[in-house]
């Protein structure tokens, strides 16, 4: 990191400047504002309309969840994936306790969770990343910060990209969460502060989790982001299986992720430890 940041800036442009230029760079969007004007009086007269819609939608989701929650007790989460705690009261199904589901299990869990973990990642051309993620829940709410420093070998050169989002869990069943989330994104360069080639961001970013434990000791993990950085128009899809040893995680998967037209992917392997 040390290095990177007092690094002269006569490097060769690569792939993490393509990124910086994206950023950078502004969206087009006075082309379109006289159709934006022409429409706008259309548009005004739905807005009701639509409000009420998602208004109905969201009392419905709500009321599904409390019912759900009502038949199947509130859930929680056991100390680590598929945890033994002892003969009497039997394992864990999973991840989530939820007493109607599950009436053997005797055992109560905890209201909250956490998890951290650190990965790395190849992505071509000599490009690699280095990252941590950690995430702390509390029912159904749960709050997730990650960031990773990619390294563009060729370079030197670097910079962080990462984001923090906070998330709703809409299905907490014993062997599948589900969540929805939004927040900020943000991009960090490692460039030295007086290089005019220094380019810092933040932006938005809407997110969708999934975690499957379908048998010990398998865990399923998928994620999707879509979001605005600076001005490039910004996403990510990831999937990793991981084995579970009490409550570490060791996991391999293939990561794409997009900022305006640079595209990075290759495979990912990482330590999770879950609390």
């Amino acid at each position: 990191m040390l290095a990177l940041c007092l690094a002269p800036s006569t490097a060769i442009a690569g792939p993490l400047d393509d990124i910086r230029s994206e950023v950078g760079g502004g969206s087009s969007s006075g082309s379109s504002s006289d159709s934006d004007d022409d429409s706008s009086s259309d548009c005004c007269d739905s807005d009701d309309d639509s409000g009420s819609g998602g208004s109905a939608i969201g009392e419905a989701i709500v009321d599904s969840i409390m019912e759900t929650s009502a038949q199947l007790g509130r859930p929680s989460f056991a100390r680590h994936p598929y945890e033994q705690r002892t003969l009497a009261s039997g394992p864990y199904r999973g991840y989530v306790r939820r007493p109607g589901a599950d009436p053997s299990t005797k055992v109560r869990g905890k209201s909250w969770s956490l998890r951290v973990a650190v990965e790395g990642a190849y992505l071509r051309n000599d490009l690699w990343r280095s990252a941590f993620d950690i995430e702390a829940a509390w029912w159904r709410i749960s709050l997730r910060s990650d960031a990773g420093l990619y390294i563009d070998r060729n370079g030197p050169d670097g910079l962080w990209l990462g984001n923090t989002n906070a998330y709703f869990a809409f299905v907490m069943q014993p062997k599948v969460i589900w969540r929805l989330g939004m927040g900020a994104q943000y991009m960090l360069d490692a460039k030295r502060i007086d290089d005019p080639r220094r380019q810092d961001a933040v932006g938005f970013d809407a997110s969708s989790t999934l975690d499957v434990f379908l048998v010990r000791p398998l865990v399923i993990s998928a994620r999707g982001d879509v979001g605005r950085l600076g001005g490039a128009t910004t996403g990510t899809v990831r999937g990793t299986l991981g084995f579970m040893v009490r409550r570490f995680e060791g996991y391999g998967g293939y990561e794409l992720r997009s900022v305006g037209r640079v595209r990075m992917h290759g495979p990912v392997f990482g330590v999770r430890v879950w609390f």
